[in-house]
């Protein structure tokens, strides 16, 4: 019996041995099984990064290979390139902040355009600034000199970059404008000749940086100021504010997008102000300066008959003080005064007609019989002279006499 209790017990423990190697089996097998999803899983994950690496290699040969052949494209299409290619666009400004004598340099010759030109009409704001940025150049003096040089670069339109920059048709979304960037860039460079270009220069329309400004006042709001600023120190710097003034009321005058009125008038009164509160001083003599024609400003608003504009002048508290006795008296090269030029046009000045009277009538102290004899001089004809004198009488009871 005893002998039969030891076999029994001896198979006991085989079975417990045999359930205890299977169980250990079956753990090792899951752990293959689980070893084999990882490494499937690895290797899929192998893939995509091989395949994300492909990807960017073959990106980065295509780019490679556009920046070789950039020489054989237009500029235009090589600027257009730096915005999809991070190679040529890195490529494109380091090579001019090295090479500051690149910049000056005309790169399309078909319309003798420069970098800076053709950044400004596209648009690429921050390209122009990598460029021009001084911390980045090899000399700054050089960088400086050779970006006022092309800053007076006119291209075959007749513009320089700041003009050219409104051509844009695709503008970044920046916190300023490119106008607001060249014309700070201005004010640093303190240039005469930069400074002339900039608030004289005409396109081939007629229109220039004052006539674009205006055209978008909403969007150009700071530029404006910044303009006036120009405007101001520059015929200051001349003593010239007399013709300053008639250059600028004439460039709205030529024909070209900007048509001037009233409103206009006394915005541009007000810029000048707010930019020089000397510039309307009566020792500047705003109205002494005349043109080729012998006509000053006043002359030639009312010649041109631009009534609403001239009535501005005449009545607004900056310039109707300036407009003084002697200077209604100035006379053309057809020996006609002011007075005489708009009664030529009686009946379409009628806004300027009784503004005039009313000054011309305060000059005389309100003295009824020296204002007639006064106009009595300036008018040609009897019936002339009696069409007047019955406008003043009219007015007469409406003239404050204080």
């Amino acid at each position: 019996m005893e002998n039969q209790e030891g076999k029994d017990e001896g198979k006991n423990e085989m079975i417990c041995q045999h359930e205890e190697n299977t169980g250990i089996n079956e753990i090792i097998c899951q752990v293959k099984e689980d070893t084999g999803t990882n490494e499937e899983e690895n290797s899929r994950k192998n893939n995509i990064i091989c395949q994300e690496n492909e990807d960017a290699g073959r990106n980065e040969i295509i780019c490679q290979e556009k920046f070789k052949n950039s020489q054989a494209m237009s500029f235009d299409s090589r600027i257009d390139e730096a915005d999809r290619c991070s190679v040529f666009a890195d490529d494109l400004v380091v090579k001019h902040q090295q090479n500051p004598h690149m910049i000056p340099t005309i790169c399309k010759e078909e319309t003798h355009e420069t970098i800076i030109h053709i950044l400004a009409r596209e648009g690429k704001l921050e390209m122009m600034k990598d460029i021009c940025d001084e911390e980045k150049t090899r000399s700054k003096k050089d960088l400086k000199e050779n970006l006022l040089r092309t800053l007076k670069i006119k291209d075959n339109f007749e513009q320089t970059p700041l003009l050219a920059s409104f051509r844009v048709h695709n503008q970044e979304e920046t916190k300023e404008t490119t106008q607001e960037y060249l014309l700070k860039k201005i004010v640093e460079y303190d240039d005469d000749i930069l400074e002339r270009e900039t608030i004289g220069q005409m396109n081939k329309t007629n229109d220039s940086v004052l006539t674009e400004l205006f055209r978008n006042r909403d969007i150009h709001a700071e530029a404006i100021k910044i303009y006036f600023e120009i405007f101001a120190r520059y015929n200051e710097k001349k003593r010239s504010h007399s013709k300053g003034f008639y250059d600028l009321v004439l460039q709205i005058l030529r024909e070209n997008s900007l048509k001037l009125n009233s409103t206009l008038m006394g915005q541009l009164i007000y810029e000048i102000k707010d930019a020089s509160t000397s510039f309307f001083k009566a020792e500047n003599k705003i109205f002494s300066h005349k043109g080729r024609d012998g006509l000053n400003i006043l002359m030639r608003l009312a010649t041109d008959t631009i009534d609403d504009a001239l009535r501005e002048l005449l009545a607004n508290t900056n310039t109707y003080r300036l407009i003084t006795h002697s200077v209604l008296q100035e006379r053309d090269k057809q020996d006609q005064t002011l007075l005489a030029i708009l009664e030529v046009n009686r009946t379409i000045m009628t806004e300027s007609i009784p503004a005039i009277l009313k000054k011309e009538y305060g000059c005389h102290l309100f003295n009824m019989s020296r204002t007639e004899e006064c106009f009595a001089k300036q008018l040609e004809s009897s019936v002339t002279t009696e069409h007047i004198l019955k406008d003043l009488n009219n007015l007469e009871e409406k003239i404050p006499l204080t």
